[in-house]
């Protein structure tokens, strides 16, 4: 098997484009040992898996590790209503655009009775909204809650135009539950989305976990007399709420919400410097 392959790649290396040279390759690899190119495919699809990446501009990277069969159909699918779009006249986004916007709105489930409802926080400056340019301190930015700032156009056409996000406007708002009886344990729909925007992500120093996937922990145990307020809850994420009650890890609130850990052997973690 070496050598048929050894003396397939010495002939194709002198006539073929590095692109087809990869490709017959491993065509005939897996011709030559079809048992362990299952193997190696059944192994490969333990790896499957989504990668997002946020880069710079307010944009992000969509990466899936698929079955190539299917990648490759969901490829031809989205070129093909492409092309029937731009084709049709008067359309200015070119192809790749297209491609990537029936991408985003197909995984969102944009227009199906069915899409899955998820929740994004966006902040909003009033003054953004108002197009107030006359204050001498920098202009506000709107903030997608838990990633970082979002440029003022995409912010207004979100406040104004989008339904799939909650709109919370940064100018005081007011009519938000902040308090509970004690009687209650579970925190209300408006403290999880209050405890979401003061704090973005997990509590904890240096957990980059948003706080949407947070578990909601009271700071001073219910058992104990502990309120269900936003004074007394801290978002931290399932492994650090784990960490808190199941193991010897420390955890301490401070003033402003965030929670230092102090390990069993004495490490204690900072707060990042202000940003």
């Amino acid at each position: 098997a070496i050598r048929e392959l050894d003396d397939a790649a010495s002939e194709w290396v002198l006539t073929c484009t590095p692109a087809s040279f990869r490709a017959r390759l491993a065509r005939l690899v897996e011709r030559l040992d079809a048992r362990r190119a299952e193997a190696r495919h059944a192994a490969a699809m333990r790896d499957r898996r989504v990668v997002i990446e946020h880069v710079d501009n307010g944009m992000s990277w969509v990466s899936a590790l698929i079955p190539t069969v299917d990648a490759v159909a969901a490829g031809r699918r989205l070129t093909a209503t492409a092309k029937a779009t731009t084709n049709g006249g008067g359309e200015t986004r070119r192809r790749d655009q297209v491609r990537a916007d029936l991408f985003s709105a197909w995984l969102r489930g944009e227009g199906t009775a069915t899409a899955v409802k998820t929740t994004v926080f966006v902040t909003v400056p009033v003054t953004l909204l108002a197009g107030d340019t006359t204050a001498a301190l920098p202009r506000e930015q709107a903030q997608l809650v838990g990633h970082g700032p979002i440029d003022s156009l995409t912010a207004a056409q979100l406040f104004f135009e989008a339904k799939a996000f909650r709109r919370v406007i940064t100018d005081p708002v007011r009519g938000i539950v902040l308090d509970m009886d004690r009687r209650t344990y579970r925190p209300t729909k408006a403290q999880r989305d209050w405890l979401v925007l003061t704090h973005g992500r997990c509590a904890r120093d240096g957990c980059s976990r948003l706080a949407l996937d947070a578990d909601l922990d009271h700071d001073r145990a219910w058992a104990r007399g502990g309120t269900t307020d936003a004074f007394n809850l801290r978002p931290l994420c399932p492994p650090d709420h784990t960490h808190r009650h199941k193991t010897r890890f420390r955890f301490v609130s401070r003033r402003d919400g965030t929670v230092q850990v102090t390990t069993p052997t004495g490490f204690t973690t900072s707060p990042p410097p202000p940003f």
